[in-house]
């Protein structure tokens, strides 16, 4: 998954905790598609509460005539910021769920327009992916977690000295599943694997994956940077 470019959410489409109650449920079959079609002017935004689960794949764009209308992407639960912004990295985010719950999809006009009251039709299509499988009947949880591995891996928290984080790996498939990390603070952010390659996390974006020998380095938009090792994800 390439990097996205860096840059702070702006305050008109900034960061919110969960789906707010206005919401519009946004319910896509898995191995489904489906459209959605809507009316922006100045500062209205508009939401979409989209439930995943953790590991399914995704897919979002936005369609409109007007360029300074985009969407962002947010994890639930997330409190630093959107894992995509649309309005740096453009109309179309290929992700993988990186943990289970009700995402914020959030329509917005850039402050620019929405302060000249411009109006903006758009189409936002979705599409999700097959239930993810499920781990090896032989990959049995560490007792009394929910964890198929548990490890404290190196980790620089954004603004703080190194340190060690407590992790566990939710596995799937071989070389698929979800690390959460603890950071000392004791914010948690999730990381999704495929293939045995981190692709996505719930922290906020640009992401960005690369690979110190058999050591996965994830570094997030805020500066958080986690090294998670391959035997924490696949075993062996």
């Amino acid at each position: 998954m390439r990097p996205l470019l860096c840059a702070a959410l702006i305050a008109l489409a900034g960061p919110a905790t969960a789906a707010p109650p206005s919401a519009v449920p946004l319910t896509v079959a898995a191995g489904g598609a489906k459209r959605v079609s809507g009316t922006l002017k100045g500062y209205r935004l508009a939401d979409y509460r989209l439930p995943l689960e953790a590991g399914q794949t995704v897919r979002l764009e936005l369609r409109t005539g007007k360029p300074a209308a985009y969407f962002n992407l947010q994890a639930p639960g997330a409190d630093a910021g959107a894992m995509f912004i649309g309005s740096i990295a453009g109309e179309r985010f290929d992700t993988v769920a990186p943990v289970s719950g009700d995402y914020l999809v959030r329509v917005y006009l850039m402050r620019s327009a929405a302060r000249r009251n411009e109006l903006a039709r758009y189409t936002l299509s979705v599409q999700a992916g097959a239930h993810p499988g499920k781990a090896a009947a032989g990959d049995a949880p560490v007792a009394g977690t929910p964890y198929h591995a548990t490890a404290s891996i190196r980790c620089l928290p954004a603004g703080g000295p190194a340190a060690r984080c407590e992790a566990g790996a939710m596995r799937r498939e071989a070389g698929a599943g979800t690390v959460r990390v603890v950071l000392p603070d004791g914010a948690v952010r999730h990381v999704a694997f495929v293939g045995g390659q981190a692709v996505s996390c719930d922290g906020p974006a640009p992401f960005e994956a690369t690979r110190s020998g058999d050591t996965s380095v994830v570094t997030l938009g805020n500066g958080d940077r986690f090294e998670i090792p391959d035997a924490l994800v696949s075993g062996g």
